[in-house]
């Protein structure tokens, strides 16, 4: 895998603090592309690529196709502060955790994690 990714320029917009982080690996889940990055050394992000966001159900995803990361908590869009969100099921969250932007024929949704490394 490339240590490079090109990250779609509203992701970037929407989650500035991503100019700032290397790319370690990509994991591909049923309908998910989970990008793994590095900040610093002791900081962990993950963007989320997926046709319906559930940060939950995605984080055990994550940690079944990768045995080494899961998410932490959700970074607020168009924040570079590093406020969080909780993760909980889609259906529960409270205001907008992710972007979406039309593919196509299709909707895909962004949202970055702050991740730990198991």
């Amino acid at each position: 895998m490339s240590d490079y990714i090109n990250i779609p320029k509203p992701a970037l917009d929407a989650f500035p603090m991503l100019t700032r982080a290397t790319f370690i690996k990509r994991f591909t889940g049923f309908d998910t592309n989970f990008d793994v990055f590095v900040v610093s050394s002791q900081s962990l992000l993950t963007l989320v690529t997926t046709d319906y966001a559930d940060p939950q159900d995605q984080s055990r995803e994550l940690k079944d196709i990768s045995g080494q990361y899961e998410f932490v908590n959700l970074l607020k869009p168009h924040d570079n502060s590093g406020e969080t969100i909780e993760i909980l099921e889609h259906d529960e969250m409270e205001g907008d955790f992710l972007i979406h932007l039309p593919y196509k024929n299709y909707r895909l949704d962004y949202y970055v994690a702050n991740t730990r490394h198991l």
